[in-house]
């Protein structure tokens, strides 16, 4: 990632030189998953993920219901909101999740130089890093995807924008 320094690889080194497993490192991290997990994963992708062609943007939302349906625990839905970013010419991934009725809780992911510290910021009521923001919002699912609306179309310019 963009944040990453120099001597955060020269840490990794002196690890490997150690004899860590940087495999079984990264399987445990990246690669352990429960069937639950899973099953949610496969669902957001295919029923919950909208795509925003002409902003070069996705949605991803869950509610409560859902989130319970899936007997989801806590990190079940991590790293959600970078998995739209796979895809060709998508840079802003954004994902609304209902931790409780009336607060949303907005994860927010982009690529290049799109800046979703600063969508965060003016529409979610959050921050972060250039392309790593979140905030949250309170009010119902539907009025946050409005928010989610507006911030693209303000964004559109820089959404569309070749890089």
């Amino acid at each position: 990632y963009a944040s990453s320094r120099k001597d955060i690889f020269l840490i990794i080194a002196a690890l490997l030189d150690k004899g860590i497993d940087k495999d079984l490192i990264y399987r445990k991290v990246f690669y352990t998953s429960s069937l639950t997990r899973m099953r949610l994963h496969g669902y957001v992708m295919y029923k919950k993920m909208k795509l925003y062609n002409k902003y070069n943007a996705t949605l991803i939302t869950l509610d409560n219901d859902e989130l319970q349906r899936f007997y989801a625990v806590k990190g079940d839905t991590e790293g959600l909101v970078n998995q739209p970013l796979q895809m060709k010419g998508i840079r802003f991934s954004c994902f609304l999740r209902e931790e409780q009725p009336g607060k949303i809780n907005v994860s927010l992911r982009s690529v290049d130089d799109f800046p979703c510290n600063e969508v965060a910021a003016e529409f979610f009521n959050g921050g972060g890093h250039k392309n790593a923001s979140g905030g949250e919002l309170h009010c119902s699912m539907a009025e946050a995807v409005a928010v989610f609306v507006k911030a693209i179309n303000k964004y559109k310019k820089q959404l569309t924008d070749t890089v």
